[in-house]
């Protein structure tokens, strides 16, 4: 009995130890901190995988056609938007939003198809709807689409208006949240392939969220976003490199640095990494889909989808209704949400290891002793 429970308490070590038992590399952020960023890689799509979009537009339409789902119907346009079809991806969307306005996916989608129509104040009132109805969708990071939005309609009035602002405005406090970092890496990561190369917007983006590596993940990838900011999408030149010059110092400072777990090995900063290399190529072998095999019918998708046709009036958005909601940047709570959520999945799935290998253990026992 002895010899079981202390083989079950050397399983139990094992299980929970078992996050740890790779070699992986490490960072370092502006204090010297380390980080592991083998699960949170930044990669970015340049464009989109259109086989994969063809498969999933067939496969949509077979199960509409087995059940009415305006779920999928509005699934079905965010598609037909990736693959260029933003006329009928809006009529879809603003079909679903008469008769479900109080779902928040719909909203949200109906406004990034009037950001890419050009839209900005329609697109500006349904992500802040959707943003109402769902604060925490993205993991709390729609502010963000929102100082987009806001800055288009800046740039409309004033072309030099990212010369004396930023997109976002973030306070150095804002900038030392981790938060920041993960919800505005989530949003340029979706933004990415619907925005070709010199965008000052996104110059701008990526220059922030350089600035929000350097104090919070890594200066490795901090210094690749400052590249992406200028040589990829025509930001300031000169304001990069600066910031550049600045983590190659901290990276020399802080070089000698060794992580408290001794399974992680060489730092990520001396990897070398190229800013390019965080692109992903979806689309090749370059694929033409066949819009053949496609429904692109509004009146036949909205059949198929018990969604009655409505004839609909322009709408008449205007700044009050805008400027309806008051956008916040991320707090100390977005914090703990993002911790929690990975610490809960960390701990289930500990747990479930755990269990598997002292039932396995269990079964070998008993079978050896008949």
């Amino acid at each position: 009995m002895k010899h079981i429970i202390l083989l079950l308490f050397i399983i139990l070590g094992i299980s929970f130890n078992s996050n740890a038992c790779l070699n992986l590399y490490y960072t370092t952020d502006k204090e010297g901190h380390t980080h592991v960023l083998d699960d949170l890689i930044p990669r970015f799509n340049i464009n989109f995988n259109n086989a994969l979009i063809e498969r999933r537009l067939i496969q949509y339409l077979h199960d509409m056609e087995e059940e009415a789902s305006f779920e999928k119907l509005s699934d079905y346009a965010v598609l037909l938007m990736k693959a260029g079809k933003i006329d009928l991806a809006l009529s879809i969307l603003q079909q679903i939003s008469y008769h479900h306005p109080k779902a928040y996916k719909v909203a949200a989608n109906l406004g990034t198809a009037y950001e890419l129509k050009g839209e900005l104040d329609s697109a500006l009132f349904y992500i802040k709807k959707g943003m109402e109805l769902n604060p925490n969708a993205h993991d709390g990071s729609e502010w963000i689409h929102i100082r987009v939005l806001e800055t288009k309609k800046a740039l409309q009035e004033d072309d030099n208006y990212l010369i004396k602002n930023s997109v976002l405005n973030l306070t150095e406090d804002a900038l030392k949240i981790e938060a920041t970092a993960d919800q505005l890496l989530i949003q340029v990561q979706e933004r990415f392939p619907f925005t070709p190369n010199h965008d000052a917007i996104m110059a701008n983006l990526f220059y922030d969220l350089g600035r929000c590596f350097v104090e919070t993940k890594s200066l490795r990838y901090a210094e690749r976003f400052f590249e992406i900011s200028y040589k990829y999408y025509g930001g300031n030149e000169a304001e990069a490199k600066e910031r550049i010059a600045d983590v190659q110092k901290l990276k020399i400072k802080n070089e000698n640095i060794k992580p408290e777990n001794e399974n992680l090995e060489g730092m990520m900063g001396r990897l070398s990494i190229r800013y390019k290399d965080l692109f992903d190529d979806n689309n090749n072998p370059p694929h033409i889909i066949n819009w053949e095999k496609i429904n692109t019918n509004l009146s036949d998708l909205l059949a198929m989808n018990d969604i009655v046709f409505v004839t609909l009036q322009k709408e008449k958005v205007n700044q009050e209704m805008v400027n309806n909601d008051t956008i916040v940047v991320a707090e100390e709570s977005s914090i703990q949400t993002v911790l929690s959520k990975s610490s809960n999945n960390t701990l289930f799935f500990t747990f479930i290891v755990a269990v598997s290998l002292i039932l396995a253990a269990l079964f070998f026992i008993r079978r050896a002793k008949r």
